[in-house]
């Protein structure tokens, strides 16, 4: 006779598996973040105290920061201003070069060309 295997279901595990705690709903009040709030801008201002002797320096690398873009972009407009007339004059003459070498070959061209014979 074959034996008989025995089915089990989820059902017949529940019981042995521990079971979870359910969650305690928690009626606090908001003092926990008005500390907290309180904690993060004292170590703002202290911070903050801490870095005054260094806000001088700060200033004025920004400011030196400033003036070298300042300068930078003033030598760049004006050497883009200057050089872009320096440019187009280069080209002009080149293309006047141009014209004018290709009329002369033309003309010499036209001189050495002997004449038609019949």
């Amino acid at each position: 006779m074959p034996s008989e295997r025995a089915r089990f279901s989820s059902e017949d595990f529940a019981a042995a598996r521990p079971q979870r705690p359910e969650p305690q709903q928690s009626r606090g009040s908001f003092m926990a973040i008005v500390m907290a709030g309180g904690i993060g801008l004292m170590f703002l201002a202290v911070l903050i105290f801490l870095a005054a002797p260094l806000a001088p320096v700060v200033m004025a690398a920004a400011g030196f920061v400033f003036l070298f873009a300042a300068l930078a972009a003033f030598h760049y407009v004006v050497w883009g201003w200057w050089l872009g007339d320096v440019i187009r004059e280069e080209v002009a003459a080149e293309e006047e070069a141009a014209a004018e070498f290709e009329r002369d070959q033309r003309a010499l061209l036209a001189e050495q060309k002997p004449p038609a014979s019949h």
